[in-house]
């Protein structure tokens, strides 16, 4: 995604007054952030992190308590959100705000506004970190043996960084920092004693496990509410399980212990207030039934993982593939395996279609909205290039290679009513787009794992200034395969891999019952 760095206006003429109007919910995470020099806002969907935590840096900046802000989230966010939620209340419009991002970054960070904001790969620019490497003394697995090893650090310039004057951090999306050993973590671990205050915002801080919390919290506390190191964390709240002991799981009291740990620098912002302001939402159900050779298919790969399609191998090395490739062929088509050194000649090649049921009912769904717009969510790359098969070569997409201008474009587009139809993948539209002002109907070909995606591209459309009273969800699903589980899973609590694994359960369970 490519961008020119831009800084806004301190004053935007012409425009209509808006006032921001906190609900209590805001106003709660907003006097959190005043009231304490670190902590954590686990604020859910549609509560207005964004304006908040704009309105309590307003405070802290007229009070003198701080004088520059560093602002640090993924790209997306960082382009779309922050700046237009700035300029969207009269109240923050007089903010200095500037985005550090793109080929004239350098001149934007020389004219040192009060607030910067950045995704995390610019920290390494931004901080003058460099790569070096050094021969250091490890001790061998195998042998147990001193040996010299040549390893990768990062050399931090902390007197340049002290000469940029930021004093307070905003983490927008700090599930980023969940890993302690990554290398962004790396990064910014050494910096976070630069700033006198840090907070950390997010609605999904453990999507997969309790594990995830103890980066996200160093980055806000230095390690005063799990530790230094993560090891420590481990052996107090967990066990390990498994082959060779590399597998965690939670001591019996081991949540309640984390939670009651965390609560002097976590702050619950729920939508219970938020969510009665939605339109409400309504699934729609659309099975299909896969055709007899189609669900062979199906059925050699989900047992045996393996089967052969028009003299094509399609091999499933493990449980997690397998899982990927059954909900590929639930999905009408399947990635072909290419051996080493074989060159894909056209794109088309790269994947075989095996039913067109899925698209079917999608044409249905179209056909019945009569032009009323509809938001089809994808996974698979075959997918959309099937759907442009289907409904026309220029069918406008937010995906992974979508430009934040292009992005732009496409969501101004679509709340304009101009476009009927829109593909997104929901790794894309998950953060950073407002599409709620021209969309009643959400379709999707194949449904995500992950409960965060799911939720976060819903709420792309189910948000305040939704014109409609409902929101219909169209979930098309293949019978009796894998898809029953992935729903089932979405509409279960706890983790991913608890999900899936309840679900998986549960599904063959009903397998063996038939």
């Amino acid at each position: 995604m490519t961008s020119t760095s831009s800084t806004t206006r301190k004053k935007v003429s012409g425009s209509s007054k808006r006032a921001w109007k906190p609900r209590k919910q805001q106003l709660a995470g907003a006097k959190f952030i005043l009231s304490q020099a670190c902590g954590v806002l686990w604020a859910d969907l549609g509560v207005g992190k964004t304006s908040l935590t704009l309105k309590a840096v307003d405070c802290l900046l007229k009070a003198g308590q701080v004088h520059r802000v560093l602002v640090v989230a993924p790209l997306r966010p960082a382009q779309l959100v922050w700046p237009a939620e700035k300029d969207k209340w009269d109240d923050f419009r007089h903010m200095d705000v500037a985005l550090l991002h793109g080929p004239k970054k350098d001149a934007v960070l020389a004219e040192r506004h009060a607030i910067d904001i950045i995704n995390p790969e610019g920290i390494e620019w931004l901080f003058r970190i460099k790569e070096v490497r050094k021969l250091v003394k490890v001790r061998d697995k195998a042998t147990g043996l001193v040996i010299e090893k040549m390893k990768t650090f990062l050399k931090h310039d902390l007197k340049w960084a002290r000469s940029l004057g930021y004093d307070m951090l905003v983490v927008d999306e700090i599930p980023m920092y969940k890993s302690a050993t990554s290398r962004r973590f790396k990064a910014l671990k050494p910096l976070l004693a630069i700033f006198s205050r840090r907070y950390g915002l997010t609605g999904t801080p453990a999507t997969n496990g309790l594990m995830d919390l103890f980066g996200q919290v160093y980055v806000v506390d230095q390690g005063r509410t799990f530790g230094q190191f993560i090891t420590g964390y481990r052996r107090e709240y967990f066990t390990s399980t498994g082959y060779g002991g590399y597998t965690y799981e939670l001591q019996p009291d081991g949540e309640k212990r984390i939670y009651k740990a965390l609560k002097p620098i976590v702050k619950r912002l729920d939508n219970a207030e938020y969510l009665r302001e939605l339109p409400e939402l309504i699934d729609n159900r659309l099975d299909i039934d896969m055709p007899p050779k189609a669900r062979q298919i199906y059925r050699e790969m989900e047992k045996t993982f393996f089967t052969a399609i028009d003299e094509r191998a399609f091999v499933a090395a493990n449980a997690a593939v397998a899982s990927g490739k059954c909900r590929q062929i639930a999905s009408g088509a399947l990635y072909q395996q290419f051996e080493e050194g074989q060159v894909k000649k056209k794109r088309s090649e790269a994947w075989t279609e095996i039913h067109t049921e899925k698209v079917a009912a999608l044409e249905e769904v179209v056909e019945s909205l009569q032009g009323k717009p509809l938001l089809i969510a994808y996974e698979f790359g075959h997918e959309l290039e099937r759907l442009r098969k289907a409904f026309g070569k220029d069918l406008p997409v937010i995906a992974g290679g979508t430009t934040f201008k292009q992005a732009k474009a496409i969501e101004s587009a679509w709340n304009r009513g101009e476009l009927p139809l829109l593909a997104g993948q929901p790794q894309a539209m998950g953060h950073g787009l407002n599409m709620q002002e021209a969309c009643c109907h959400i379709a999707w070909f194949t449904l995500p794992w992950d409960l965060a995606m799911y939720d976060q591209l819903i709420g792309r459309v189910r948000r305040q200034g939704n014109p409609h009273k409902r929101i219909f969800n169209h979930l098309v699903i293949a019978k009796g395969t894998i898809e029953e589980a992935v729903l089932e899973a979405l509409g279960l609590k706890g983790t991913v891999q608890q999900r899936l694994l309840a679900a998986l359960t549960s599904y063959r369970r009903k397998l063996k019952a038939a």
